[in-house]
């Protein structure tokens, strides 16, 4: 594919594969690009090294769960969709080998022995918050809220129903749901994860409004299997990282 090929065009003015490299440059998106083709040799090189294979049968089974996942229920459904997105059924089957060699490949590097390991290590980043939140419009408003449910903490949920901005959950008394960490902003994440039962967090400035949170309790996490695959995959994501920085070196 020439650079000066035409893509597509908009009322008659051609959109050309240089115009596509130049949007994918100037908005970050080509070296994330990058990144992921390297990432896709590397994941092949390992599998190869280590006799990882995917058999016909595998193939064909992660291709038809791909395809009804996605919605592509029939087989022209299917050529539609490789076609509106510029790949041919080839180029399909490549992805889902890759996908598939992907995932041995974690089996292959990332044991139970290293979950369990994480588990017990990062036990306190483990743990859920349950939460409430009053929204305030300014800061002066947040303040003599915060003065009163720090005085009168069992007031929270009423003055969430007569002062919360926020209408999603204002009508439940400001509950808000449970929190892992890496969800909430830095700031307040810190400060939740720092706290005791029932204490009374802010104001923090969030969104262009003003907020107060309560922490209603933590929840320890048990191993169970959402959990088990949740680690797999970031202690599996952080090893490719570090292959694909020593492939490049």
């Amino acid at each position: 594919m020439d650079m000066n090929d035409e893509l597509t065009t908009v009322n008659g003015k051609p959109v050309t594969v240089a115009d596509v490299f130049i949007y994918l440059k100037a908005t970050g998106h080509f070296r994330s690009a990058i990144h992921d083709v390297i990432e896709i040799e590397v994941i092949r090189q390992k599998t190869e090294s280590m006799g990882i294979s995917v058999s016909a049968a595998e193939l064909q089974e992660h291709s038809d769960a791909k395809r009804l996942w996605m919605g592509l229920h029939s087989t022209p459904d299917w050529h539609n969709h490789c076609r509106w997105v510029g790949i041919n059924v080839d180029q399909w089957n490549g992805v889902v080998h890759t996908e598939l060699l992907r995932k041995k490949l974690q089996h292959r590097v990332i044991g139970a022995a290293e979950i369990k390991k994480y588990f017990n290590n990062n036990r306190a980043k483990l743990l859920t918050a349950r939460l409430s939140r009053i929204v305030c419009a300014d800061e002066a408003g947040a303040n003599r809220l915060i003065a009163h449910v720090r005085s009168r903490p069992d007031d929270f949920p009423l003055m969430a129903r007569q002062h919360s901005i926020e209408e999603q959950t204002r009508n439940g008394g400001g509950y808000l749901g449970s929190f892992n960490w890496g969800i909430l902003p830095a700031e307040i994440e810190q400060a939740v994860f720092s706290a005791q039962p029932s204490e009374i967090l802010g104001p923090f400035r969030e969104n262009g409004h003003w907020t107060l949170y309560r922490v209603e309790g933590f929840d320890h996490a048990e191993l169970d299997d959402a959990l088990r695959a949740y680690i797999s995959e970031r202690l599996f994501s952080d090893w490719l990282h570090n292959e694909v920085n020593l492939a490049k070196t």
